[in-house]
């Protein structure tokens, strides 16, 4: 214990903030991926695409 602190506390809420840091980082790798994919795309495919999948419905 330190300082009335339990040190076990402190380590777990110091790991759980690093989970959460890079999950989120993780997230924003992965979304840089598919915005880079989506890019790609012509936009007139994707008007055809949203059209087509309108009219499906």
């Amino acid at each position: 214990m330190m300082c009335g602190i339990p040190i076990s506390s402190v380590i777990k809420r110091a790991l759980e903030e690093e989970v959460r840091r890079r999950k989120k980082e993780e997230i924003r790798g992965r979304l840089a991926e598919a915005q880079a994919a989506l890019k790609k795309i012509p936009e007139e495919e994707v008007v055809e695409a949203v059209r087509a999948g309108r009219e499906e419905r």
